[in-house]
């Protein structure tokens, strides 16, 4: 996998071998293990935004949708009143949905509002929204 030298994909790419099982803290005594044959027969792709839209379908169904719909917003983020409105759930489950993002690491809570940890994160949210969706996603929310 190509990261050009950019932490935050070397982070994301670290995360997921983690996540696969891939790389393992073993203690100090043994140090990192790194399972080089499977990691090099997954074939990773070169393209980062593969890898972040293969993480984020690992969150629950209410959880992609949400970051589907946080996504429309750009990189600015969204105050969680707006996201109350905009998912149509009260703020307690607007918590409950979106903090596993934030414990996966995609999303960052600041103050009252959600945040995408990186530009990239947001583009591979908005990217799970099927073309034909996007306008009308998009109006609905402006409404």
């Amino acid at each position: 996998m190509k990261t050009h030298g950019n932490p935050f994909f070397i982070i994301q790419f670290l995360i997921h071998l983690e996540q696969e099982g891939l790389l393992q803290w073993r203690g100090a005594r043994e140090g990192w293990w790194l399972d080089t044959a499977r990691i090099e027969a997954k074939g990773f792709t070169d393209n980062v935004a593969h890898l972040l839209v293969e993480r984020l379908s690992r969150l629950s169904l209410a959880a992609r949708e949400a970051l589907q719909r946080l996504a429309c917003f750009g990189g600015g983020g969204a105050r969680v009143g707006m996201l109350t409105r905009i998912l149509e759930i009260p703020e307690t489950a607007v918590h409950e949905t979106l903090g596993q993002a934030v414990s996966a690491g995609h999303l960052m809570l600041i103050g009252s509002e959600y945040r995408f940890v990186h530009d990239r994160v947001q583009e591979a949210a908005y990217s799970l929204i099927p073309a034909e969706d996007r306008a009308p996603l998009h109006l609905r929310i402006g409404r």
